[in-house]
């Protein structure tokens, strides 16, 4: 009898001794998925706005047309240092300021993104500006939450299994790429440049 109760004892101390690296591997696949949900949205929007401006003249009739749907100048002296969002609102229409987030939905999680870009060129016959998305747990802006951390803005949390995404305030994911469609010299054909190719 003594034998079986020592058994029980010791397959509960093992079972115990399972529970927390099961618990943080679990953790650590939510996490990931939430990564990798926030990584396809920033992308999705990146090939969007590269899409748009493929389209150009084919498309947009005139230049406020285009300009609409692309992401708002930052006025911040870089990308990185761009502030982060203080408002959201729906993803129907592009927001008109960098500050402004909208919601997105991936399965049963909401995310708020925020995408803005480099004043640079865009015309609908040439287009070449720096954009940047962030896309953030839709709970940091939610009341109770943190708040996203203003403090390097365009840092993203740091993908470790102690992290807890929505404590940090920090977005989940950070692409910043470069947007070049058209040609120059279509833009601006009296350019000397262009007039010796």
């Amino acid at each position: 009898m003594a034998e079986c109760l020592l058994a029980v004892a010791v397959t509960g101390i093992l079972l115990a001794g399972l529970a927390p690296p099961l618990f943080i591997l679990q953790a650590t696949r939510v996490q990931n998925a939430r990564i990798e949900q926030a990584v396809t949205i920033a992308q999705g929007e990146i090939d969007d706005i590269g899409v748009k401006i493929a389209l150009g003249k084919a498309q947009f009739t005139s230049e406020s047309a285009f300009t609409a749907v692309l992401p708002p100048v930052s006025t911040a002296s870089s990308l990185n240092s761009q502030a982060p969002p203080t408002t959201t609102q729906t993803c129907s229409i592009m927001p008109t300021s960098a500050t402004v987030g909208c919601i997105r939905t991936l399965g049963s999680q909401e995310y708020v993104v925020q995408q803005f870009r480099t004043a640079g060129t865009a015309t609908r016959d040439f287009s070449n500006f720096n954009m940047q998305v962030r896309v953030y747990s839709r709970r940091i802006f939610q009341t109770g939450g943190v708040g996203a951390a203003t403090t390097n803005p365009g840092t993203p949390m740091k993908a470790t299994f102690t992290a807890y995404p929505d404590a940090s305030g920090r977005p989940l994911v950070t692409l910043t790429t470069t947007q070049i469609q058209g040609s120059y010299c279509n833009d601006s054909s009296s350019s000397t440049a262009c007039l010796l190719q």
